[in-house]
């Protein structure tokens, strides 16, 4: 008798053991984001525009793995922030610092310059090798492009467009983000 209760623990100890190692979750803890050299990359229709960028800083942040519970997996989530100096009114073309009647509105001279943008992440393993690449979604809330603001921090939060597969989170060791300014919004032809 004794021999078949210590069968059915040890049954059940082997079983959970196994279950615990098949169901695990990873963790959903903030991990800190890496950059490969400044983190910043520019389109060519960033230096098209006539408006002089402000200095911009290199992105920080942070990432995780989330499974939203949509049917994807686990999807990496970011928080990332990015600095960029005031717009230099000196340095303005004319045709931004004149007032502009539309209708009803009146619309001040440019203050502020905007430039669209994305995010691209490179998961790699302990000896940096690339595991996978994906890029950011549009802002999530909006579906429109992200946006860096002159003169403040701006901080950008969602997710990357493609779900990461399970083993490649396993051996992903960090996560570099590059953030590619791809244009200005505020320049006007």
């Amino acid at each position: 008798m004794l021999k078949y209760i210590s069968f059915a623990v040890l049954g059940v100890m082997l079983g959970s053991i196994a279950t615990y190692f098949l169901l695990r979750h990873h963790s959903s803890k903030w991990r800190p984001l890496d950059k490969e050299y400044q983190g910043l990359a520019y389109k060519n229709e960033v230096f098209a525009g006539d408006i002089t960028m402000p200095t911009i800083y290199p992105p920080e942040g942070q990432f995780k793995f989330i499974d939203r519970g949509m049917g994807k997996g686990e999807e990496l989530g970011f928080l990332v922030k990015v600095k960029m100096d005031k717009l230099d009114q000196a340095k303005l073309p004319a045709k931004y610092k004149k007032t502009v009647s539309q209708g009803e509105y009146t619309i001040g001279p440019t203050e502020t310059v905007v430039y669209t943008s994305h995010i691209e992440f490179t998961l790699k393993d302990a000896d940096g090798f690339v595991l996978f690449k994906t890029l950011s979604e549009e802002d999530p809330g909006t579906q429109w492009p992200m946006e860096i603001w002159s003169g403040q921090e701006t901080t950008l939060q969602g997710f990357a467009k493609d779900a990461i597969p399970a083993a490649v989170i396993d051996r992903t060791k960090k996560v570099e983000i590059q953030l590619t300014l791809d244009k200005c919004d505020t320049c006007r032809p």
